[in-house]
């Protein structure tokens, strides 16, 4: 009797699991992965030379020039 009593509250909590993931993936998961299509598709940002930065507004005229692409 025991054992089928925490079978059924395992099943149960199965169920909820399943349809907490289901429900999850229809509202978010579908998103968060075509955002990392899109991102992929815009491509490696080119790399860095630091020794061409003088100074630090540079840096960060080149960081918001990498991440605008990520805006698109």
């Amino acid at each position: 009797m025991f054992l089928e009593i925490v079978l059924t509250i395992l099943v149960i909590v199965l169920v909820l699991i399943s349809v907490g993931i289901y429900f999850w993936w229809k509202n978010y998961g579908k998103k968060l992965f075509d955002m990392i299509e899109k991102i992929q598709t815009i491509g490696t940002p080119k790399k860095m030379d630091m020794s061409s930065l003088k100074s630090m507004d540079d840096l960060f005229k080149e960081m918001n020039g990498m991440f605008s692409k990520f805006k698109k």
